[in-house]
């Protein structure tokens, strides 16, 4: 539990979800961006706070909380401080990335350079100065570089590297503890390392990708040492791995180009979904989950790329619906944006007839639609959707306004601009919800600006505008 003292908020457990803001002066001619990380409180109270990475003139790029408001941001911590700095610009910065929850601590790679600290390693915070320290400094004299973090069953997973030890890139565990911050397993022990990535948690269980001894390979573990194993034997190059209700799917080239696969954590569990597309690859994408169902946009040799789902077996794997049916119908609509919405498959796709535009399905070939012909005489482009309570945000130009925020329940009438911020295109990004709202960021002419919108024109308000820092010459 956390207590934010200075706005008088009793907290509970704050998950993670990230936010990168970049901020820049249009007044300075070199500029360096800025990344910040939003995490929020996934509870349903309306009181939250917010941890992010930050910056400011006296310190540089650090951890700090925010109520959500301009004057409610503040620093947590100052996890690099440069007693030497030179106004207005502090070049030493923490740099915090990758914010991964588990179970309310905050887990971070945070860099207090090799002269005067650890390097790039493992930090945690619960929100509190005294509560923000570096849980291990992996590689003495060197950057450990954590990354790919994530939580499986209160277990945080991460990639780093060894190089005192001797280990290379490998997959590393941590309760929180030093003595409890251990390598998982040294896959490839000629010190090269395996190069672990596409962490994911599925049924319990890690799964990644790692070359130990030439290919790229599926791997999974238990989280124990002795428990980690090799799966799919012949498989190479997983990727998109895409946890469905404890079956893990993935594409992989089984070597007859890449296909749709999944696993249950077992050699012999581990098979083809599905030869998509038997003469050349099928490329399956987007995968997404919804109420168990996979759908995906796969390309074949008689639709081209387009929508499909699949409850694991051959014959339950099928095509959704053949959108672009005009002309020889082989061009494809390329679904992209697949996002789950209480239920509900939404997605961008082009028709042939009204350019890429904004779709859902039910599953079924009727129940895909159109949702609404945004741009009437060209291409909306719906991009980074995102379910904020049940109502969908993203970006769309309707060739009039330009690139702005958008929202949607499902019904033409319902999908609208939210917000004309500013003549020309406002072009937001970095959409992410919390508590209820939407967080979002804009260049607005040359200045990095934060947003936040309860999905009405007067409640889309600027919450913050931050430094720009110039390059060190």
């Amino acid at each position: 539990m956390i207590i934010i003292n200075k706005i008088h908020i009793k907290l509970i457990v704050i998950p993670v979800f990230l936010l990168q803001i970049f901020f820049a002066n249009a007044a300075l001619a070199n500029i360096t961006p800025i990344i910040s990380y939003l995490l929020s409180n996934s509870a349903t109270e309306t009181n939250t706070s917010l941890l992010l990475g930050f910056c400011d003139a006296d310190n540089g790029y650090e951890l700090w909380q925010s109520d959500g408001t301009d004057t409610g941001t503040q620093m947590v911590k100052d996890i690099y401080p440069d007693e030497d700095q030179f106004p207005p610009y502090d070049p030493y910065s923490s740099d915090p990335q990758e914010l991964t929850d588990v179970n309310g601590t905050i887990y971070f790679q945070a860099d207090t350079g090799l002269q005067d600290g650890y390097g790039k390693e493992l930090w945690k915070s619960d929100g509190t100065a005294a509560g923000t320290n570096i849980v291990k400094d992996i590689d003495t004299g060197g950057n450990a570089n954590p990354r790919n973090l994530v939580n499986v069953n209160g277990t945080l997973f991460f990639v780093a590297a060894d190089g005192v030890g001797g280990h290379g890139d490998e997959v590393w565990k941590s309760d929180g503890t030093e003595a409890g911050t251990v390598l998982l397993q040294d896959l490839k022990p000629d010190g090269s390392g395996s190069n672990p990535s596409w962490l994911t948690s599925a049924g319990g269980k890690l799964y990644f990708q790692a070359n130990a001894d030439g290919a790229n390979e599926l791997w999974m573990s238990d989280g124990t040492i002795d428990g980690i194993v090799q799966l799919g034997d012949g498989l190479i190059t997983p990727v998109n791995l895409t946890d469905v209700d404890g079956i893990l799917f993935f594409r992989a080239n089984g070597g007859s180009g890449d296909e749709l696969y999944k696993s249950n954590g077992t050699e012999s569990g581990t098979v083809l979904v599905k030869d998509i597309d038997p003469v050349s690859p099928s490329n399956p994408n987007w995968l997404t989950n919804i109420n168990g169902t996979l759908f995906l946009a796969a390309d074949s040799e008689d639709y081209g790329t387009e929508l499909w789902k699949s409850d694991g077996t051959e014959t339950g794997t099928v095509l959704v619906k053949n959108i672009h049916a005009v002309g020889d119908g082989l061009g494809g609509s390329s679904p992209e944006e697949l996002i789950n919405i209480n239920g509900t498959l939404y997605f961008s796709a082009n028709d042939g007839v009204n350019g890429r535009e904004l779709w859902k399905s039910d599953g079924s070939e009727t129940g895909t639609v159109l949702v609404k012909d945004i741009h009437s005489s060209g291409d909306s482009n719906p991009t980074y959707t995102t379910n904020v309570d049940g109502i969908l945000f993203f970006t769309a130009d309707d060739g009039i306004n330009g690139i702005e925020l958008w929202k949607s329940n499902g019904t033409d009438g319902g999908t609208m601009m939210v917000k004309n911020i500013m003549a020309g295109d406002t072009d937001p990004y970095e959409l992410q919800s919390h508590d209820g709202l939407l967080f979002f960021k804009i260049n607005f002419y040359g200045t990095e600006q934060l947003w936040i919108s309860d999905g009405t024109e007067p409640g889309t308000i600027r919450i913050k505008v931050g430094c720009a820092v110039p390059v060190p010459e």
